[in-house]
């Protein structure tokens, strides 16, 4: 066994409703790959931008009970990036589920991200390669779309009005100029 500190594993952890959760220290690669697509596609976009993309292991503080570290964040105002994370709604943020998580970010989060202001939310699925957006208005969110990107021999079977009505590019609500391709977001996720 090797008792060197540098090669222990750190645990990370969410404060979820007054409770500390452990997080999973190594989240599956398809998890990883995705969240890192989409932070790379942020960040290209947001280049010499105001906004700043955040990836996963950046506490994010939003009431008194919960502090989060969601895989991908966008923040606008700056004034709400700390040394130790952000304070303060994001502009946008992305949750990648994991098996253990879907309840915690499809139910909790995405409560307190409502309630907090966060302007825009998507939960993505790497292992149906999904995408839902979710959008506030008024204060609730509204599922604004559901991406999907489906299967050659699904896609075989449709017609060319069917295949016509597929969605597979997201254009962010808070961002004119910005279209993400669903091929992107799950590139190398087999």
């Amino acid at each position: 066994m090797c008792t060197n500190l540098a090669y222990e594993e750190e645990f990370w952890e969410e404060l979820i409703d007054g409770k500390a959760v452990l997080m999973s220290p190594r989240p599956a690669t398809n998890h990883n790959q995705t969240a890192f697509n989409i932070a790379s596609l942020f960040k290209n976009f947001l280049k010499g931008k105001p906004c700043r993309v955040f990836p996963d292991g950046t506490d994010l503080y939003l009431t008194d009970k919960d502090r989060f570290i969601p895989d991908v964040m966008v923040i606008c105002d700056r004034s709400k990036v700390r040394d130790d994370g952000i304070h303060g709604a994001p502009d946008l943020v992305v949750e990648v589920l994991s098996p253990s998580s879907i309840k915690r970010d499809r139910v909790y989060k995405k409560r307190v991200y409502e309630q907090c202001g966060v302007r825009e939310y998507w939960i993505v699925n790497p292992m149906d390669k999904s995408v839902e957006v979710y959008l506030l208005e008024n204060g609730v969110y509204h599922l604004d779309e559901a991406y999907c990107l489906a299967p050659d021999y699904w896609l075989n079977k449709l017609n060319d009005e069917e295949r016509a009505e597929l969605k597979t590019e997201i254009v962010p609500s808070i961002f004119s100029g910005l279209t993400v391709a669903l091929e992107d977001v799950f590139e190398n996720v087999p």
